[in-house]
C-alpha cells in the first residue's frame, strides 16, 4: 500500500527532482515573460548626463536676486539631442527643451510659465529654488546598480530598463519543456459526438495551458485508452522529450488504473497519495531525466493537483526566485466546516476590502468535478490539516491566480448552494 505523506513532504520531494535549467541568450524583443538567468548591473549613469526636467531658462542660481526678480539676457536654446558642449556665460540664461543637456555653469532650470518673456531676454521670478528642475547624471541608475535580478520574471518595465543602457539581449533559463498524457477510454476529442458512458476530454487542454501559464513549452497534448501496452509506449515517448510529462487519470487504485505499476517499472516514484483534498491518489516520479506526474482524471483535481505540486517544479526548473502566483493570506468570508482532516484547497473568488486586505469567499460546490467552478475560481483557500470549523473572518494562507471583482454568489456563483455549516 502507497504511503499516505502530507503535502509538504509531497512538495519539497517534488522540488528535490528540479534544477534550473541552463542560461540561454535572447533577444530583447524576444525575452518578454522569461526569467533571467543572471542579475545585470547597470554599465553606467543612467541618463548619463545633467538634463532638463523642464521646458524653461537655464540659468546659474548665483545669478539670481534674492527675493526680487532677475532679468537676464537669453543667449542661446538647447533642445533635447542636440549634442553641441555649451557653456553658460555668468548673468545670462539660456532657454531649454525638456531633456536637454545642461550647459556647463548652469545649475538651475526655470519653467517657462513663471517666466515673463521679452525679445532675447527673460525675467526670473522670485523665490526660485536652487537645482531646480534639474536631473543629474544618475537620477534614475547609477553604474553599477542592479537592474535585473537573477531569477526575476522580465516585465515591459524591466526590457525597457535593459533597452535603455542599449542592451540588446539578455540571458535567461530555457523553458522546460512539457508534454501532456490524457489517459481513459471514456475520453473523446472535443469536436467528436459521444455516445453514452463517454465526455470530452477536458484536461489536455486545461493542462497544457497552465503549464503554458507557468512559463513551460507545451510540446505534446496526447490521448491514450486504458491498454497497458499502448499506456507504456506513450509513456517512453513522451518522456524522450520532455523535462517533464503530465498524465491526468489512471493513477488510483481501480482494475484500470496502470499508470502506478507502470511508471515504477520505467522509473523511481517519489510518492504516491497525499493527504490532500482534492488530488489524494497523485503520483510524483522521476523516469531517466524527466519528473513526471500522474494526476487523478476528474478536471479540478488534474487542475488543483497541477497549480499546488507540477507547477512550484516547472518554476524550479525556470529558475524564478518567486513564484508567478499570488501567495499569501484572506479572511474566509463565511463560516466553512471541514469534515475530513486532510488539507483542503477550496476553490475561491477573491476580493480586496475596503482596508486593502484580501477576502476569501468559498464556492458552494466543491466537487472534484466542478469544472464551471474552477473557471470562475480566483485562486484556492488552504484549509489545513486536523482543523474542522472556521470561522468568518479567519485568516488562512491563498493561492492565487486573480483577484476577482465579486465575492462568491454574489458575483454570479452559478454553482450548487452552498452548505459550508
Amino acid at each position: 500500500m502507497a504511503e499516505l505523506i502530507s503535502h509538504a513532504q509531497a512538495l519539497q520531494r517534488s522540488l528535490a527532482l528540479a534544477s534550473a535549467l541552463p542560461g540561454q541568450s535572447v533577444a530583447l524583443a524576444g525575452a518578454h515573460g522569461r526569467i533571467a538567468a543572471e542579475t545585470v548591473r547597470a554599465p553606467f549613469a543612467l541618463p548619463g548626463f545633467a538634463n532638463s526636467a523642464m521646458d524653461g531658462y537655464a540659468v546659474r542660481f548665483a545669478d539670481l536676486v534674492a527675493g526680487s526678480t532677475t532679468p537676464l539676457p537669453v543667449v542661446d536654446q538647447i533642445l533635447a539631442g542636440d549634442i553641441r558642449t555649451r557653456t553658460l556665460p555668468p548673468g545670462t540664461a539660456m532657454a531649454i527643451m525638456t531633456g536637454a543637456t545642461m550647459p556647463t555653469g548652469s545649475d538651475t532650470v526655470v519653467i517657462h510659465e513663471r517666466c515673463q518673456v521679452g525679445d532675447a531676454q527673460v525675467v526670473i521670478p522670485a523665490g526660485v529654488e536652487a537645482g531646480a528642475n534639474v536631473r543629474p547624471a544618475d537620477d534614475d541608475c547609477s553604474a553599477g546598480a542592479v537592474i535585473v535580478s537573477q531569477g526575476e520574471a522580465l516585465d515591459a518595465g524591466r526590457l525597457s530598463l535593459l533597452a535603455a543602457f542599449g542592451l540588446q539581449s539578455v540571458q535567461v533559463h530555457a523553458r522546460p519543456r512539457v508534454a501532456v498524457l490524457v489517459t481513459g477510454d471514456e475520453l473523446v476529442p472535443p469536436g467528436q459526438p459521444l455516445i453514452v458512458g463517454q465526455r470530452h476530454d477536458s484536461n489536455g487542454l486545461l493542462l497544457a495551458a497552465l503549464a503554458a501559464e507557468a512559463g513551460a513549452d507545451v510540446v505534446a497534448v496526447e490521448h491514450c485508452g486504458d491498454d497497458p501496452a499502448q499506456l507504456r509506449a506513450c509513456i517512453v515517448a513522451l518522456a524522450g522529450r520532455a523535462e517533464m510529462l503530465v498524465t491526468s487519470g489512471g493513477v488510483s487504485a481501480g482494475v484500470a488504473d496502470h499508470l502506478p505499476a507502470l511508471i515504477a517499472e520505467l522509473g523511481r516514484i517519489a510518492y504516491w497519495k497525499v493527504a490532500m483534498k482534492p488530488g489524494m491518489p497523485v503520483l510524483c516520479a522521476r523516469i531517466g531525466t524527466t519528473v513526471v506526474f500522474g494526476l487523478p482524471g476528474n478536471p479540478v483535481s488534474a487542475g488543483v493537483t497541477f497549480q499546488v505540486l507540477a507547477r512550484p517544479v516547472l518554476e524550479a526548473m525556470l529558475g524564478r526566485a518567486a513564484s508567478g502566483l499570488i501567495q499569501g493570506h484572506a479572511r474566509l468570508a463565511q463560516p466553512w466546516h471541514k469534515r475530513h482532516g486532510r488539507l483542503e484547497f477550496l476553490r475561491c473568488s477573491v476580493v480586496i476590502d475596503g482596508d486593502g486586505g484580501l477576502v476569501a469567499e468559498p464556492f458552494g460546490h466543491q466537487g472534484s468535478g466542478a469544472l464551471s467552478v474552477l473557471a470562475q475560481a480566483d485562486g484556492l483557500l488552504v484549509l489545513p490539516e486536523g482543523a474542522h470549523r472556521f470561522q468568518a473572518g479567519t485568516r488562512l494562507p491563498l493561492l492565487a491566480w486573480r483577484i476577482g471583482i465579486g465575492i462568491g454568489t454574489a458575483a454570479g456563483d452559478t454553482s450548487k448552494a452552498a452548505t459550508p455549516g
